[in-house]
């Protein structure tokens, strides 16, 4: 029987996979974002608002059984505190409000591996500190806080953790690296990539919110789940093969940590940091989530290794044509994680 779903952030990178794929599965699928999609998704409607629109988000959440909130103001928007108290917080409970009150009965929250802060060991289970460290992680948390909330009123919640997410059509950073690979230049590697350095393929991830939906709804259940590829070599391993199969000219450059950090900072003062603090914090040291949870409860086993979903990034940005310096000037300082929606002006 074909379910009724409702998708927040449905043009994002994660939000398009999830459309596309619960229509493939026979759903109906109705999809909301304050950006269009570049191109048609196949939703049965698509309404244009953002999470402070509660008129327009009850008009999108109307008839779903199952409602999967993706929409969130990312880290490297670089947005203000009270834009991502705003969007983050009481974006996720003006859906949450709405959900019980429309009667749908299962919610999967999208959350980020980033509210577990900078870890000092690895791998980290769902019971570790959750020590956020900056604005968008902590308000990452308190959506958690705020959709775990929502099950003693009889809603079935399920929490998503994921590691950075990979594949077709992410950009961000991965703008500004496929920029320099095109072009065949040299790719710093801060602390020379000896690192572990967790991703997740957007199939694998879409494949684990498929699962979620499909479990016997269980009211005031709630459940939370690290999501990320099996990782068994070093980044600059992974980062190696990704040159190899690409057949760019460029190379891996290691280049000292508490340099980086020193001119990252001092970028960040003129304004010109092409990361936000938490993507250099975090380049040189290990960073693997647990997904034995996922594994034990919900049958999770990731069918791409850790570099899978890189390598199809690349290609599908090998697609999309262009210039890499374009790139580069394009993607030096980004504040968007997709290329997937309809945005005024360039980056």
């Amino acid at each position: 029987m074909a379910r009724k779903v409702a998708i927040t952030g449905a043009s994002g990178f994660i939000g398009t996979a999830l459309v596309r794929h619960f229509v493939s599965l026979g759903d109906t699928v109705y999809a909301t974002d304050r950006l269009e999609p570049i191109a048609p998704l196949g939703a049965a409607s698509f309404v244009v608002a953002d999470l402070g629109n509660v008129a327009a988000l009850s008009h999108a959440l109307r008839d779903a059984d199952i409602v999967l909130h993706m929409a969130a103001i990312p880290s490297i928007a670089r947005a203000q505190d009270a834009d991502y108290e705003s969007a983050n917080v009481v974006g996720t409970a003006n859906v949450m409000d709405l959900a019980l009150e429309l009667g749908a009965k299962k919610i999967i929250h999208m959350s980020s591996s980033t509210v577990y802060g900078i870890p000092s060991s690895s791998p980290i289970d769902e019971d570790a500190p959750l020590e956020p460290g900056c604005a968008y992680s902590r308000s990452k948390l308190r959506a958690e806080h705020v959709a775990r909330g929502y099950t003693a009123q009889g809603l079935d919640v399920t929490i998503i953790r994921p590691r950075v997410v990979v594949g077709p059509g992410r950009a961000g950073i991965f703008g500004l690296l496929f920029g320099f690979m095109r072009l065949g230049l040299p790719v710093p590697l801060v602390g020379g990539g000896n690192n572990l350095f967790q991703f997740t393929s957007i199939d694998d991830l879409v494949r684990v919110c498929e699962t979620v939906s499909k479990l016997e709804h269980e009211g005031g259940k709630l459940r939370i789940y690290n999501i990320g590829s099996d990782v068994e070599r070093s980044l600059r391993m992974d980062l190696e093969e990704l040159l190899d199969v690409s057949g760019s000219r460029s190379r891996l450059v290691a280049v000292p940590s508490r340099p980086v950090r020193r001119l990252m900072q001092t970028l960040e003062i003129v304004n010109a940091n092409p990361l936000v603090e938490e993507q250099y914090r975090i380049a040189d040291v290990d960073f693997v989530l647990s997904t034995d949870r996922a594994k034990r409860e919900i049958a999770f086993s990731p069918i791409h290794r850790n570099c899978d979903g890189l390598i199809a990034a690349w290609h599908w940005w090998m697609q999309q044509g262009g210039s890499g310096w374009a790139d580069i000037a394009r993607w030096w300082k980004p504040t968007q994680q997709n290329a997937l929606q309809k945005r005024p002006g360039r980056e």
